[in-house]
This record gives structure tokens, C-alpha cells and sequence, in this order.
């Protein structure tokens, strides 16, 4: 199967794909370094630039376990604080999901906790 293609022909992973990120790629410094520069986008290039202006929440909680992988957990508040701003401004259940799985999924062992 073929990733998706842009307008203009180059493939892209979208919001859906975000969640996977970090188990398709481990290096937790990589997926943060591409958030960091375009955070929250709804799709990107394999390469990681943003690819069209649209955002959504669910790509801002993909960036904010990014950043608490890397053990940036100050940034980790703020993007998923984005991620709440972002679904306000375009509400979907599917963010509305995200932004609450998140939270409690990176702030809190409700959920469980993964082991060592």
C-alpha cells in the first residue's frame, strides 16, 4: 500500500497517522525536532514539513508524547494545551478524543503506566 499523496504529487502522513509516529520511529529527539519546527499540522511530507496550513489536535498530542519521551515535560503542558486551543477552534470528536486521551494518558498513570 502507498502513503497518500498531496495535490502536488508528494506523499504525506496525516492526523490519524500522527498517533503511530513515535512507534514507527523511536528516536523520540527526531519526531520532537519536526514537531518543534511546524507543531500541530494535520498532514506532513515524509520528510516532515507541514504539508498545507490546516492543523488539528491530535497531531498536537502526537508532539506533546513527543516532547515527554524526550523528558521535555513543561513542553509537553503547553502543546497539549494547543492541542485543547486547536479542537475549540475546530471542534471533532476525534480531537475532542485525542485531547482527553492525552492528558490523562501523559499526565497521569489512570491508564496504567508502561513498564520499565
Amino acid at each position: 500500500m502507498s502513503p497518500p499523496k498531496a495535490s502536488d504529487g508528494r506523499p504525506f502522513a496525516t492526523a490519524g497517522e500522527s498517533r503511530d509516529l513515535l512507534s514507527r520511529n523511536p528516536d523520540c529527539g527526531a519526531a520532537l525536532a519536526i514537531y518543534r519546527r511546524h507543531p500541530g499540522h494535520s498532514s506532513y511530507s515524509l520528510p516532515g514539513t507541514p504539508v498545507g496550513d490546516q492543523t488539528h489536535a491530535a497531531s498536537y498530542v502526537a508532539a506533546a508524547a513527543a516532547a515527554k519521551a524526550a523528558g521535555q515535560n513543561g513542553e509537553m503542558h503547553q502543546l497539549l494545551d494547543q492541542a485543547q486551543k486547536a479542537n475549540s477552534a475546530h471542534p471533532t470528536y476525534y480531537g475532542a478524543a485525542w485531547v482527553a486521551l492525552g492528558r490523562v494518558m501523559l499526565t497521569s498513570s489512570a491508564l496504567g503506566s508502561c513498564p520499565d
